[in-house]
């Protein structure tokens, strides 16, 4: 009703205006057209690159969940991407070395604070038990100054790093020695009790090895843990399998792994409890 006592000249200005706005509009409309054509070109381009080379491209968010990952990760371990997206990286553990465990561990919580992964191998396990080497690089994806993700190329290199086995497997026995002289390590019998122990163990409980032999580990475990250690150790005891977690203690973030010990019957007899402190970093929650 007000256009009715508006003045000629003032309802073309005002349409002169609108039409303006319209032609704003499409013009905007045509670019975000052509952004997305654009974005969807170099999915097109990155799903050929490596849908056909040995290069697996993968995410993982802030919260070490596994985002994506290129299809030809069936191709190199046997798994599709189904089988792998959604779970953190601490459940994909399954598929690589245990000897490299803490390095990707560490990889994923350097890589989380910010830090670019220049170059790693990793020996993953496929699906049918082989053995297949992988060099990793990972860059930090940040938005508003916060890491929310990585995102991370795994190449194939298992025909380049042709290693003897024999002396594979002396450098295996010489890491683990030098793993067993570092890393805190606890040996338990079935029942929690400290059976044994290195010096890096005792020091990071505060107190000394006599003092510690013979007592509950679940006696020197902050309440919070206790119980959740305490099923972990049921679950070992009853599956036979290795189990990895992380754990915060006064703002330090810990990767533990407790790994069953079988008689001859095949019945866990004790535990082994690795204790790996994530490069002495502060844990901040995210």
């Amino acid at each position: 009703m007000e256009d009715h006592y508006k003045t000629r000249d003032l309802l073309l200005a005002e349409l002169e205006i609108a039409y303006r706005k319209i032609a704003e509009l499409e013009s905007v409309s045509k670019t975000v057209e052509l952004v997305e054509n654009s974005l969807h070109e170099y999915e097109d381009y990155f799903r050929i690159h490596f849908s056909l080379s040995n290069d697996v491209m993968y995410s993982y968010d802030n919260k070490y969940t596994l985002q994506y990952i290129s299809p030809n990760v069936e191709r190199m371990l046997g798994y599709k991407p189904e089988d792998l997206v959604g779970r953190k990286i601490f459940d994909l553990l399954k598929i690589i070395d245990p000897l490299d465990h803490n390095e990707v561990i560490e990889d994923a919580y350097h890589a989380l604070s910010g830090h670019t992964i220049l170059y790693s191998i990793y020996r993953f396990i496929a699906k049918d038990r082989s053995m297949k080497f992988g060099e990793v690089s990972g860059v930090p994806l940040t938005r508003d100054g916060k890491v929310v993700a990585v995102i991370s190329v795994a190449r194939e290199i298992t025909d380049r790093a042709s290693i003897d086995k024999s002396h594979d497997k002396t450098i295996r026995d010489e890491t683990k020695h030098i793993s067993d002289r570092l890393s805190p390590q606890v040996l338990l019998d079935t029942s929690g009790v400290v059976l044994d122990l290195n010096e890096g163990a005792a020091k990071l409980l505060g107190k000394s090895i006599k003092e510690l032999v013979g007592s509950s580990i679940f006696h020197h475990t902050p309440d919070k843990s206790a119980e959740k250690r305490k099923i972990n150790f049921d679950r070992i005891k009853s599956s036979g399998q290795s189990d990895s977690f992380l754990e915060e203690y006064e703002g330090r973030i810990f990767y533990n792994t407790l790994s069953p010990i079988c008689d001859e019957k095949g019945n866990v007899s004790k535990l082994e409890f690795n204790i790996q402190e994530l490069s002495g970093k502060r844990y901040t929650p995210t």
